[in-house]
């Protein structure tokens, strides 16, 4: 595009494997200011990062869906 300066960062955050890929998007997306991660993933078992990203996306303002009972139970809440 003329006018417009592409910028990607790299090597910002932790790198992953293909199947965390989808996990590791959706974080950076969240998390990305434009300059810096605003915050990490918490641990290297991404199964409760999975949980965590879920339960935050479930209960976002607007959202009337139900937390399922799997996650109230994984998060202990």
């Amino acid at each position: 595009m003329i006018g417009w300066d592409r910028c990607y960062t790299v090597g910002l955050g932790q790198s992953c494997h293909s199947n965390n890929s989808g996990l590791f998007a959706t974080h950076y997306a969240r998390a990305f200011d434009g300059v810096q991660l605003l915050w990490d993933l918490k641990t290297p078992e991404h199964g409760i990062n999975r949980a965590e990203l879920l339960y935050q996306l479930l209960s976002m303002p607007g959202n009337l869906g139900d937390i399922p009972e799997m996650l109230i139970d994984l998060l202990e809440i």
